[in-house]
């Protein structure tokens, strides 16, 4: 359906050289974008639980602050596109709501600074659980922002180069 509504209006749908897509602003945008919460998000999911027992505090008694984190994230995800259309219905454009959105998700991954710090469990989970909604909430936003930004050809090939490669060690295939 959406391709025969594509079709009738005229509009090509055509691939665009990753060479053209690289000059292009947006396509480092959305990179730049993933860059800034990908990482950090990967390490909390891979690897906090080996830190927490890194800093002496029992897998037992850091239970919680294993799983809390991940329901502020879901949290995250739910509020990120409400940010989002909270912002265009206040008249804002599509492409400032959602570039909001990812830069203040960026400046969020500053909130494991302070973990750093301290040895209280409460303390570092209270930070975790604000750094994943924040960044969670801009990360969805990171998700949508290739749909938004190009045509349907180009969609895919721009969100792969943005997505890291995980898992069995193969790089995704780009379109």
């Amino acid at each position: 359906m959406i391709l025969a509504e594509t079709e009738s209006r005229g509009v090509a749908d055509r691939r665009v050289s990753w060479g053209a897509l690289l000059k292009l602003p947006q396509t480092w945008g959305a990179i730049v974008s993933k860059a800034l919460t990908d990482p950090v998000w990967f390490f909390i999911t891979d690897w906090f639980p080996i830190y927490l027992v890194a800093k002496g505090i029992s897998l037992k008694s850091g239970l919680i602050a294993v799983w809390v984190p991940f329901i502020a994230a879901d949290l995250g995800n739910f509020f990120g596109g409400a940010a989002s259309g909270f912002l265009i219905k206040r008249g804002w454009s599509l492409g400032a709501a959602r570039k909001a959105l990812v830069v203040f998700g960026g400046f969020g991954v500053t909130l494991l600074i302070p973990t750093i710090f301290t040895m209280n469990l409460s303390q570092s989970r209270r930070c975790l659980d604000w750094r994943h909604f924040v960044t969670r909430r801009s990360r969805r936003i990171a998700n949508v922002l290739p749909s938004d930004l190009f045509t349907g050809g180009s969609v895919a090939s721009v969100s792969a180069s943005a997505e890291p490669a995980r898992g069995s060690g193969r790089s995704s295939r780009l379109s």
